[in-house]
Formats: structure tokens, C-alpha cells, sequence
């Protein structure tokens, strides 16, 4: 070897040492029961069909018990159509009693339809009331009809005897007259028809009828005036000025008298001198006068036509009101009628329905209510939970009950959190995954129901089931596959993790599988052997078969599932050997995880009155349950897996140094900082987008550190942090279109003339980068069903006959895609669609991504629920990207999986 100074190429210099390794045994195997403990079960009910422990967050026995039949009350919704809610309404009353809610009689027309179907419409006491009530009318009208005729009748005469009064000529005025009697009497009697005018119909009358009523007036008025316009020789317009009298007012007449040229030699006139004037003055207006006569009297005519019309239409509207007081009646009729239905419906025999009906468009009716059912014989589990104190007594806390459906078959319980559990149910068509929470109860002997909702269905059936409470991981056993979901924290989702094909990755051959465990990062199953094998979930690696039981045992001997124990080094099963006493004996037999050694058989020293118990494993306690004994076993296991450490010692003192930088890879820090997210954005979503033809805008970061002194300093250490992460985001060997992270890089101390470096951007194209940013859910297959969603929510119909009503406009109307939808009704250009379709776990999501630029959510499993549509704008052509759910999940169905590729 040459020496250190003696080397030209600088190269490292290397020794050759020898060493030797030691082995030392730290402890070896084995396995004691250090105490054993029993419990009583406490008020076990007499007829219990099956007891069993349950594994999980905290032991608990569940106690299944059958029901009796008895009365509950169950919700009721449904939508009708009219005519069929009636017939149905009829069939329902044959076996119940039903209680019709009395709101259903403002509907005339469905109370109509209720009415006729039960053959109680009241037909014939309606007409009967009705021709009474229309004979009742026509002979009111025919009264005030003939009491309207009499009236006008009378105010007619009373004009005609008041006529000649008051078209006589006189030279005063009549209205200062009062020593004519019979003047006055036809005064006073015409101004009683003009106020019987102006109540009736003055509005209706024409505007110049009241000039033509008012003439008699006017003329006693002008006569003298007249007169002596007669007298002093000017009759040319004595007509003229009688005709006014029906056509002007008052101050018009007297201006047109002024207005003659006449002569006022003789202004006062003496009617006694001049009686012979007088008299041919009355002959010279005789005709004129007759004239006016006839044209005042058509006035009146007009004005008792327009009053007896007036009257008429009033009579009629009397008429009107009375046929709406009819209809009241009518009503009455109808729900006097309504409530005896009532009374015949909630007289029968049956359990009670109470139902109330709201009528809707399109002639649909919603129905809701409760009805009273007898519950079929079922089965009941109660749920007690066994406190396990490190020192003290073990309490039994019964935490509720819950109903055991008779549709569905129950496939495991595990509990969670404290006082809540999941049940794995199988149904129909779909498997169910239940969360079963027991609230507290005040009274400790009656305990509460517990509340059940669904947290997911999944398309195919598991035959066993296995959970790990500590990281919230459930194990579904299907056919030849696995299936590994984990919940949230509050077990209101449960997404998948992944499935593991047995078929491939498994190499026993004697199914069915018996049993399944997951235990930390490896999933074990066994088959009817009783050999078990173990699938890594993380690289897929699989172990070499193994039996925990001796191969000589007979297989014939009941077992339970396997146990974990000595924190998980060690995995075992208890069996249950026969004694020759009728009894049976729990043998506990374990094998090592690493190497699948078998460790000592462990007797556990009681005597068991059945080979059908029920054992888990609660930390170090493996716990028994006897259920002919009604006694639960706490064995408190003690498992010791042989360790091994080696020592590794230099042979000689040749070497003194050995080459290499051998340097341990841990987790790198910067990895742990909040900006390293900037290389997760890039490494899952494209820098510019492959169809993108825009111009690329260069990446400026600025870093705002108040209260730092030396800028430059920090300015460093972002630059050689940026620096790595530009490295590592190269080693992907993706196209990143000239991204640089380093060169625009500003530190500063604080954020102040930001917005001025900050570039415009047009509102228009601001809304439409917002708008198309996040994808939108249009639909998803579940239930063997292809949902179409409404703003990305599942708002579908319950009823079908809602569904079955509907038109396109309604089908169209109940399709939105929320924001974008606006978007494409009001996009002008070219449209093009771009989609994806295949396989689960191939990469499409991240293909669309690179493609388009969408945002598309993408993981390592499963990510993509039903469709998925996002828009995006490159120049005038707007692309719609779809993406769909991979085919072939575990969680799918056949007919599922036809759906989203139709």
C-alpha cells in the first residue's frame, strides 16, 4: 500500500482490518401467565341467543337477544298525484286507522278527489242548496228590479208635474218668489231629483247634461232680461238666447244679453202697462221655449236611463256577493262533510297513521307523517363495556342497545373513541359500514337506543373484517382481495388506502380464508389449514407461509384469531383442547414475527365449559369469555421473544483506519420547512401547461423578515434553500419552462411598495381565472345508480313518483355545475372536450393536469370520486376537462362502473 504523501491522484487510502463477531443471548423465549382473574356477567339477560367479545378502542360484550314483536312509530314521506293519493288514501284505511290532518280541506280540489273516492261527496244536498240559493237570488232581484222601476217611475212623474212650473216665462226671478206656491213646490221638487242624481249616476252622465238640467234655472234667470229685449225691439236672437239656456252656464247667458245692441231707453218695465206686449212676448217664445222644453226632457230621460243602468249593475253585484256567500256556504258543506270522512277513518280498526298532505306544481302532492307498525321479530345487542383499571375492581358498563335488522346480515363489530362502535353489515346488493354511538344515560336500568348512521357503502361483500383502533385502519377480507380504508378522526369518512390482491400476491392454496389481521404495516390471512401468510402494504412484499399451531394438532380443534402480544413481536392464537371431563382446556400457542419461530406452549390453567369461546387480546391481557359459564377470563400474558446482541471485536492491531464516508441519511430538515411546499406544487402540477401557448410570466418571490438588521445574510440562506429545491424539482426530469426561484428573489423587512410592483389585470380575465380554478363534482355511481349532482352537492329526489313526473325542462333545470355553468352558456367561441378514462391508479388525473393546466386532485391511491369537470381558456377556444373515476375499484360494482362509462 502506499502512503498518504507518497499518492499523486489524491484518492483515499484504504486498510485492511479483520474482525470477529460475538454473539450473546440477552433473554430467551418464553411465555408465563403471571395472574389470572374471572368475572361474573352482570344481568345477563335469561334469553340471550349469543355472546361475544369485541375488539377495539376498549373491550366490550356484545349480547344479542331476540325481540318481541311490538308497536314503534316510523316516519312517513312520499309524494302522490292527486287522483292516485286519493285511491291509495282508500286502500291504507282498509287496514289502519287514519287520521287525516283538517288542513287538507282548504284544497277544494283534493278534498273533492278524498271526497268522491269514498263515495261521500254530498252531490245532492249541494244542488239542492244551490237551486234554493239561485231561486232565493232571482226572486231578490226581480224585487229590487221592480223597486228600481217604481223609482224611476216616480221621479219621472215628479218632473213631469213639476214641468210647466218651471219652464213658465216670468219677469223675476222665481227662486225669490216665495209668494207663489205652487213655484216653489216644483222648485223644491226638482232640487230633490237633482240630488237623487247626484247619488245615483252623476259620474256616469255626460258632462253637458248638467248644463241642459240646470236650463229651467237659467231661464227664470234671463226672462225679465229677455223681455226687455223684447220690449225695446230686439228679437232677432230671442231664440238664439232661449237655446243657450241648455248649453251655457249662467255668467255666459248674462254676457251674451249684455253684449246686444239694444236700446235701455226704458229699463224697468211695467208688466201691468204692458200686458198686450207681455202676452206676444210669451207667443214669440212659445216655439223656442217647446224646443227647450223637448231637450231638458231628453236630459232627464238620459239622466233615469243612466240611473236605472247604475242600479242594475248594482243589483248584479249584489248578485255576485251573494254567489260568494254561497261558495262560503258550499265550503261549509264540504268540510262538515270532510270531518264525518274523518271521524269513519279514525273510527276503524288498526294501528294509527297520521298524515298530512301539501299540494304542490304540476298537480303533485307531498305526503308526510307517522304511522304505527308492528316491528318484526328481530334481534336485539346490547353492548357492555369492561372497564380494565391497572389495580382495582373490572366494572361492567351497559352502554346501550341497538336493533338488529332482519335485511341485513352482520359481519363485525369493533368499538371506538369511548362509548361509540362500528358494525359492518351486509344488505342486498351493498356492504354498509355503520357508525353506532350510545349516548349516556341518567337511568342505569333502562339504557338508551343507540344512533346509527352510515358512513359509507362499498359495492362488494367482506366475509371477515379486522381493525386496528390505534391507527384507525379497517381491513375488509373479499373473496381472493383486501381492502384497507381508514376513518377520520371523527368517523364521518373512510377513504381507501388500498387492495391487495390475493390471488397474486398470496401463495395459500386451501381456501376459504378463516381469518385476517393487520398488524402495523403487514396484513396477515389464514386459510382453513390454519396456515397464515403476510402481505407488506407499503412494498408489496409477501413472507413464506407459516403455521403457529404444530402440524401434528389436529385441525379439528377450535381456535380463535390471532392474537398480538409482547407489542407485536409475537403473534398466537388460543385453542381449546378437549378434557377427558367434558370440559375443555385454552392452550396458548405463540410464534415469533421476524422469524416465525415457535415460542413454549403456554396451559392456561382453567377449565372452559365450552370450546365456543370468545378471546381477545387487550394489551398484555388475553381475555376469555365463557358464555355457558357467564364468566370472562383476564389472563395477564407474559411473552418474551429471544433477543440477540453481537459484538464486534478487531482481530489484530494490523489497520488503524478504514475508508469511506459511510454518512447515515436521516430526514433532511429543510424537507421539514413550510417552502419546500413550493416543490410539492411543481412536482403534482405542471409549471406552464403543454397547451398553453400564453406567454410565461417569470416567478418573483419576496420574502418580508420585520425586525431583521442584515437582509443580505438572510437574502443567503434563502438563495442556497431555493437553490436545493430548484435541484431537487430538476431530478424529476419534468419539463419546468424556464422556472427559476432564484433570480427575482427579494428579502426585506417589511411588505411596504409591494402594490406597486404588482401588475394590472382586467377584471374580465381576474373573474375567469377564479371561476375555472377548482374543479367541480357534476356526478357520482353509487347504489348502482349514476347521480347527477347540483352545484357539486346531492340533492336527488327521494320519491320516485317525483322522479317519474318530471320533464326534459325539469332533467335540465336540476343540472348545474355551479359557477360554470354560467361560463359555458354565455361562451361564444369554439368549445373542445378533453377527457380521460381507464383503469384506477394510472395516472389520468395527473395526465390531465400536465395537459391542461387543471387542477385535478391526485394522491398515490385512489383520489377521484365519480366525474369531475374543470374549465380552461387558451385564447378564444374554451376546453372542458373531465375526469373520471378509475374502473375497477374495490368499492364499485360492475354496474357501477357501466354507468360512469355511459
Amino acid at each position: 500500500m502506499a502512503a498518504p504523501d507518497e499518492q499523486e491522484d489524491g484518492e483515499l487510502s484504504s486498510y485492511s482490518v479483520s474482525f470477529h463477531i460475538e454473539k450473546q443471548e440477552d433473554q430467551p423465549d418464553s411465555t408465563s401467565c403471571a395472574a389470572v382473574t374471572s368475572a361474573d356477567l352482570e344481568t345477563l339477560p335469561e334469553d340471550c341467543s349469543k355472546i361475544c367479545l369485541l375488539k377495539g378502542s376498549y373491550p366490550a360484550i356484545a349480547v344479542t337477544r331476540p325481540m318481541k314483536s311490538v308497536i314503534r312509530t316510523e316516519q312517513f314521506r312520499r309524494t302522490f298525484m292527486a287522483v292516485p293519493f286519493a285511491e291509495w288514501l282508500k286502500e291504507q284505511s282498509q287496514h289502519c286507522r287514519i287520521d287525516l290532518n283538517p288542513a287538507i280541506v282548504r284544497s277544494v280540489k283534493l278534498c273533492q278527489n278524498i271526497l268522491k273516492t269514498f263515495d261521500m261527496w254530498p252531490e245532492d244536498e249541494m244542488d239542492a242548496a244551490r237551486e234554493a240559493q239561485e231561486k232565493k237570488e232571482q226572486e231578490e232581484y226581480e224585487l229590487a228590479a221592480e223597486m228600481l222601476k217604481e223609482e224611476i217611475a216616480e221621479q219621472r212623474t215628479m218632473v213631469d208635474q213639476a214641468l210647466n212650473e218651471l219652464f213658465r216665462l216670468r219677469v223675476g226671478d222665481p227662486a225669490h218668489d216665495a209668494s207663489n206656491t205652487s213655484l216653489q213646490t216644483a222648485l223644491t221638487a226638482y232640487e230633490a231629483f237633482r240630488e237623487w242624481i247626484k247619488s245615483t249616476c252623476l259620474w256616469k252622465i255626460d258632462e253637458k247634461i248638467p248644463l241642459t238640467l240646470d236650463a229651467p234655472g237659467r231661464l227664470g234667470e234671463v226672462g225679465g232680461k229677455l223681455f226687455v229685449l223684447y220690449s225695446c225691439g230686439d228679437t232677432a236672437d230671442l231664440s238664439k238666447l232661449l237655446e243657450m239656456c241648455a248649453t251655457t252656464s249662467t255668467s255666459e247667458l248674462l254676457k251674451a244679453i249684455k253684449n246686444r245692441k239694444a236700446k235701455e231707453s226704458n229699463p224697468e218695465v211695467d208688466i201691468e202697462a204692458n200686458e198686450d206686449s207681455w202676452e206676444s212676448f210669451v207667443k214669440r217664445l212659445s216655439e223656442p221655449l217647446a224646443k227647450l222644453q223637448t231637450k231638458w226632457r231628453i236630459g232627464v230621460e238620459s239622466v233615469l236611463a243612466a240611473a236605472n243602468e247604475i242600479k242594475l249593475k248594482d243589483l248584479e253585484g249584489e248578485q255576485k256577493r251573494a254567489k260568494t256567500a254561497w261558495y262560503d256556504h258550499e265550503r261549509s258543506i264540504i268540510e262538515g262533510k270532510f270531518d264525518q270522512l274523518r271521524q269513519v277513518l279514525l273510527s276503524q280498526d288498526g294501528l294509527l297513521f297520521t298524515l298530512r298532505a301539501y299540494p304542490r306544481r304540476r298537480g303533485t302532492l307531498y305526503c308526510d307523517g307517522s304511522r304505527e307498525m308492528y316491528t318484526q321479530s328481530c334481534a336485539v345487542q346490547n353492548i357492555v363495556k369492561l372497564n380494565m383499571p391497572k389495580c382495582g375492581i373490572r366494572r361492567q358498563e351497559l352502554l346501550g342497545w341497538h336493533l338488529l335488522s332482519s335485511n341485513e346480515n352482520s359481519v363485525a363489530m369493533f368499538t371506538v373513541k369511548v362509548r361509540s362502535a362500528i358494525k359492518i353489515c351486509t344488505g342486498k346488493e351493498r356492504m354498509c359500514v355503520k357508525f353506532i354511538s350510545f349516548p349516556p344515560s341518567a337511568d342505569h336500568g333502562r339504557p338508551s337506543r343507540a344512533n346509527e348512521r352510515v358512513i359509507r357503502t362499498l359495492g362488494r361483500f367482506a366475509s371477515l373484517c379486522d381493525y386496528d383502533a390505534p391507527n384507525r385502519i379497517m381491513t375488509f377480507l373479499s373473496e381472493d382481495s383486501v381492502g384497507i380504508y381508514k376513518f377520520d378522526e371523527s368517523f364521518k369518512k373512510m377513504e381507501r388506502m388500498k387492495v391487495v390482491d390475493l390471488g397474486v400476491r398470496s401463495t395459500l392454496a386451501d381456501l376459504p380464508f378463516r381469518d385476517v389481521l393487520l398488524l402495523d404495516s403487514t396484513v396477515y390471512v389464514t386459510d382453513s389449514s390454519g396456515c397464515s401468510q403476510g402481505i407488506n402494504i407499503r412494498n408489496n412484499q409477501t413472507s413464506n407461509v407459516m403455521s403457529i399451531r404444530d402440524e401434528d394438532e389436529s385441525t379439528s380443534l377450535s381456535c380463535s384469531q390471532l392474537l398480538t402480544l409482547a407489542d407485536n413481536l409475537a403473534m398466537g392464537v388460543v385453542s381449546c383442547v378437549p378434557s377427558d371431563d367434558g370440559t375443555f382446556e385454552g392452550i396458548l400457542e405463540c410464534i415469533s414475527r421476524d422469524d416465525h419461530r415457535h415460542l413454549p406452549v403456554l396451559s392456561l390453567g382453567v377449565k372452559f365449559l365450552t370450546d365456543r369461546v370468545s378471546i381477545r387480546c387487550v394489551d398484555d391481557e388475553v381475555l376469555v369469555l365463557d358464555p355457558l359459564a357467564q364468566k370472562v377470563y383476564f389472563f395477564s400474558i407474559h411473552v418474551t421473544v429471544r433477543s440477540d446482541s453481537y459484538r464486534m471485536r478487531q482481530s489484530d492491531n494490523a489497520g488503524s483506519k478504514v475508508a469511506g464516508s459511510g454518512t447515515s441519511k436521516g430526514d433532511c430538515p429543510r424537507k421539514l420547512h413550510w417552502m419546500y411546499t413550493l416543490y410539492h406544487v411543481f412536482e403534482k402540477f405542471p409549471v406552464r401547461a403543454l397547451l398553453d401557448v400564453g406567454n410565461f410570466s417569470p416567478m418573483s418571490i419576496l420574502v418580508a423578515c420585520p425586525g431583521v438588521e442584515k437582509t443580505n445574510t438572510l437574502r443567503e440562506s434563502y438563495h442556497d434553500f431555493l437553490s436545493l429545491l430548484m435541484s431537487d424539482l430538476m431530478a424529476l426530469n419534468k419539463p419546468l419552462h424556464g422556472l427559476d426561484l432564484i433570480s427575482r428573489l427579494t428579502v426585506q423587512r417589511s411588505l411596504r411598495g409591494v402594490t406597486t410592483r404588482i401588475k394590472s389585470k382586467p377584471l374580465k380575465s381576474f373573474f375567469q381565472t377564479l371561476i375555472t380554478f377548482l374543479p367541480v363534482q357534476i356526478c357520482r355511481a353509487e347504489g348502482n345508480a349514476l347521480t347527477v349532482l347540483y352545484d357539486g352537492l346531492d340533492q336527488s329526489f327521494k320519491s320516485e313518483d317525483d322522479v317519474q313526473a318530471w320533464g326534459a325542462a325539469d332533467i335540465a333545470e336540476s343540472i348545474r355545475f355551479g359557477l360554470l355553468s354560467p361560463l359555458l352558456r354565455a361562451w361564444q367561441g369554439r368549445c373542445i372536450v378533453i377527457t380521460s378514462m381507464g383503469k384506477q391508479s394510472t395516472g389520468k388525473s395527473y395526465f390531465l393536469n400536465h395537459l391542461t393546466g387543471s387542477s385535478f386532485a391526485i394522491a398515490g391511491n385512489r383520489c377521484t370520486d365519480g366525474a369531475w369537470m374543470s374549465l380552461r381558456i387558451m385564447e378564444d377556444v374554451l376546453l372542458v376537462v373531465l375526469d373520471f373515476e378509475g374502473l375497477g375499484s374495490f368499492e364499485r360494482t360492475d354496474q357501477e362502473d357501466d354507468s360512469s362509462q355511459c
